[in-house]
């Protein structure tokens, strides 16, 4: 028993022959507009006269199709990108700053909050302190430690509690994130200070920040349906069911 030989051929005007059968191909391309600015994205939707869905995160906005059929790519997508502002906050969260390196954070975020009275003791720093150190130790067993450091008074300069900063949350866009952090002093044993900045709800403050600039801007662009989260296209066929026949005959 032979296998007869099928060759296959593609024409340049989309069709496609195997042996003497001719399949012709339907071209199913579209266009996809891409862009990292919300603005252009509402301005793009609310041109858009197809039926479609907006899926959302706190990253991204897509435009999806309605049509089941024409699902498998966006019309519109929108890569949201923090603001630089906020991106210097976020890295300088939990971490123990130098004098130069908080001095350098306020004056870049210096348009984003009052710290011009902060930025100009940082530039000419004095903190006096006076720092005892105790130590009593028995045979039996019993000790008591004591280090100890207080401010003198006069002259010392006493940091504030709390910075508020109102930086953008999104690049292009005016609209703000408002947030109060714990500024925390210190000086180690070696005599250096440091400040440290801290907010245990940060994260859950912004991402419901983000959700609610997102709703709003949508909202007011489009009538389309919204929702949150991702659509993926995930390709599948029936090709699991057919197996090389590797039987020599």
């Amino acid at each position: 028993m032979s296998i007869e030989k099928v060759y296959l051929t593609a024409s340049p005007d989309g069709k496609l022959s195997i042996g003497n059968q001719v399949i012709e191909l339907k071209d199913v391309s579209r266009l996809t507009f891409s862009t990292d600015n919300l603005l252009a994205f509402e301005k793009f939707v609310a041109l858009n006269k197809e039926e479609a869905n907006i899926c959302y995160s706190a990253k991204s906005v897509s435009l999806m199709p309605k049509q089941p059929e024409k699902a498998y790519a966006p019309i519109a997508i929108c890569a949201l990108q923090d603001s630089e502002a906020l991106i210097h906050l976020n890295k300088a969260l939990d971490k123990d700053l130098s004098i130069a390196e908080f001095e350098k954070l306020l004056y870049r975020l210096r348009r984003y909050g009052d710290f011009l009275s902060t930025i100009s003791h940082l530039r000419s720093f004095s903190v006096a302190k006076k720092q005892t150190y105790e130590r009593d130790v028995d045979n039996s067993g019993n000790f008591r430690l004591l280090i100890q450091r207080e401010a003198m008074g006069v002259g010392n300069w006493v940091p504030p509690e709390k910075l508020s900063f109102v930086v953008p949350v999104f690049t292009y866009l005016q609209d703000a994130f408002k947030v109060d952090l714990d500024l925390l002093f210190s000086v180690t044993d070696a005599g250096i200070p440091v400040f440290r900045l801290e907010n245990l709800t940060f994260a859950e403050d912004l991402l419901a920040r983000r959700i609610e600039v997102l709703d709003a801007r949508l909202s007011s662009a489009s009538t389309c349906p919204q929702y949150w989260g991702v659509i993926q296209n995930v390709p599948m066929d029936d090709s699991w069911m057919y197996r090389e026949n590797k039987a020599n005959l």
